[in-house]
């Protein structure tokens, strides 16, 4: 039998297939790729913010899920503090907290009305997107920036979310998504982990009124309470955070048993207001306070990028017509030898000399502040001087006379760097 000779169309029609797929995969490849360069300028999860259950009677939240009293119409100079857990007043009552108390000073002499919108677990970039939410609503005249140590460290991206991302692509298709189209995924996967986090800090917040109850009780330099709140008042708390901190943990790749015997160790202090990942970040990055004070090459890019936020909230406070400020409220290790000794109790290089001297990120901050013509008050000082204790035996956060120290400060930096601006009592 003789064979047929291939017909030279088809013979090329079958060298070209592959070639056609090859040539089709690679365009659709390469229009992915631009797609995902092109969409890297829109995707910005850095000014993400969340605000807490507006109108929560337990919480003390207004319409705009701040917790402050209900908005009127402006009667006087309306001055708004964003910041985080600190000026949020976590362990306190509102009216105990630090922005509170400075209005009550100030208006022995000033017609003024503070805002505060601190959030748990803000930093700059989260407090710029919070701004842009509600500047039209709240209209203030002065907008105050509370700066906590931790800005520093999650300005960018933090370690534990890196850690959690890492986690994720150890998957084969995550791996493969990343791999073609790297910051669409990358936006996916943080959001998706930043969400875990958020939920991590909002399950702190949420508790708010009974964080605020045994952090009260616990407080030494307060009088004993008349009434002693039972622990089973705490159980529903517990377990709520509890469960995000397995989630947490989960994410980042940490170990099942590990979790296990940290919550142990840890799970009814939980509810007293400590902050889960401070804990963590004393087993997973030991380094992090001498990072941060001492601005080393992982620090650097961070502060940086911290400055260029606060530049952007400064730009477009003063293109509102608003008058701009920044407070920096330092932690408890700078001030408090047993803070400073608890922290290396949970794993951390500690450097004595921080608890008198300065360090590079503090001097850096203020030059740059003056450099920029941002009026800036440091409370380290302020608190060196006072009698203590300032803060929960613990916790980082303020207790009620820290919250009064900090607020004198506070009143008279901002009587003497806007005393034009602030109206006066008729």
């Amino acid at each position: 039998m003789m064979n047929t000779p291939a017909d030279p169309a088809n013979e090329r029609l079958r060298f070209r297939r592959p070639i056609f797929v090859v040539v089709t995969l690679l365009l659709v490849f390469g229009a992915i790729r631009l797609m995902d360069t092109v969409g890297a300028f829109f995707l910005d999860t850095s000014a993400q913010y969340y605000v807490l259950p507006p109108g929560n009677v337990a919480l003390g939240t207004n319409s705009l899920g701040l917790r402050n009293r209900e908005l009127g119409p402006k009667a006087g100079t309306r001055i708004l503090f964003l910041g985080d857990s600190f000026t949020q007043g976590l362990g306190v009552l509102e009216e105990d907290g630090f922005v509170r108390r400075s209005e009550k000073a100030l208006r022995q002499r000033f017609q003024v009305e503070h805002v505060n919108a601190g959030m748990t677990g803000f930093s700059p970039g989260n407090e710029l997107g919070l701004l842009r939410a509600i500047r039209e609503k709240v209209q203030p005249d002065i907008v105050v920036l509370c700066l906590y140590q931790n800005d520093v460290y999650e300005s960018g991206e933090s370690l534990l979310l890196r850690r959690m991302k890492q986690n994720q692509q150890k998957k084969l298709g995550v791996r493969i998504l990343f791999w073609i189209a790297p910051n669409t995924a990358n936006f996916v996967y943080r959001t998706f982990l930043q969400k875990t986090y958020n939920d991590l800090l909002m399950s702190q917040a949420l508790t708010l009124d009974r964080t605020q109850a045994m952090l009260i009780a616990s407080d030494s330099s307060r009088e004993k309470q008349s009434q002693v709140v039972p622990a089973s008042a705490f159980q529903p708390a517990l377990a709520l955070i509890q469960s995000e901190v397995r989630k947490y943990a989960k994410e980042m790749g940490a170990d099942e048993s590990v979790t296990d015997r940290w919550l142990a160790q840890n799970g009814q202090a939980l509810v007293d207001g400590r902050n889960p990942q401070e804990v963590l970040l004393g087993l997973l990055e030991p380094e992090y306070f001498s990072q941060v004070y001492g601005l080393d090459a992982r620090a650097r890019p961070k502060f940086e990028t911290m400055l260029k936020t606060i530049q952007r909230i400064k730009e477009e406070t003063e293109q509102s017509g608003a008058a701009f400020a920044v407070v920096y409220i330092p932690s408890d290790v700078r001030y408090d030898k047993s803070k400073f000794d608890l922290m290396r109790s949970y794993g951390y290089a500690m450097d004595e000399s921080w608890l008198h001297d300065r360090v590079p990120m503090g001097i850096e901050l203020r030059h740059r502040m003056e450099k920029e013509n941002i009026p800036f008050l440091s409370l380290l000082d302020t608190f060196r001087r006072a009698p203590g204790p300032l803060t929960f035996p613990r916790d980082q956060h303020l207790n009620r006379h820290g919250h009064d120290v900090a607020a004198v400060a506070v009143a008279h930096f901002l009587e003497a760097s806007f005393q034009s601006r602030i109206k006066p009592k008729n």
